[in-house]
């Protein structure tokens, strides 16, 4: 009976890690923080909704993007860019890069690829009412 007990509580903790795992990817809404590539520094406010997120760069980039969801893996979320909807170079540079949303206990970690760069950030979410 032991060995039976066992086997039930294993199942149950994998249960219970896949949906903390999915939930965690999947989690919607809206984080800013700074994102750098070494010797640059922007500032990115990220809205996540179902399987979209917008990410809004601020000055000097000053430009939106939106990405759509390819797959979750593990607690990892991969978005692939859109064109820009706004113009501005920055922006229109990450076409058709991926973008790669990681949440952690501080916030959501934000990296993606620019020109040959790697940029990334821990985003802190934005309480709203």
């Amino acid at each position: 009976m032991a060995h039976g007990n066992a086997i039930k509580c294993v199942a149950i903790g994998l249960l219970a890690c896949g949906a903390v795992t999915g939930h965690a990817a999947s989690a919607d809404g809206t984080w800013q923080g700074v994102v750098r590539d070494g010797s640059n520094a922007v500032r990115a406010t990220l809205q996540r909704k179902g399987d979209t997120a917008r990410v809004h760069f601020g000055e000097p980039r000053n430009c939106a993007v939106t990405a759509g969801l390819l797959e979750e893996e593990g607690v990892s979320a991969h978005f692939r860019f859109g064109p820009s909807f706004n113009g501005g170079a920055f922006c229109d540079a990450l076409y058709p890069g991926d973008l790669v949303l990681t949440p952690g206990e501080m916030g959501t970690s934000m990296r993606f690829q620019r020109a040959g760069a790697s940029w990334s950030g821990n985003l802190t979410s934005i309480h709203q009412p």
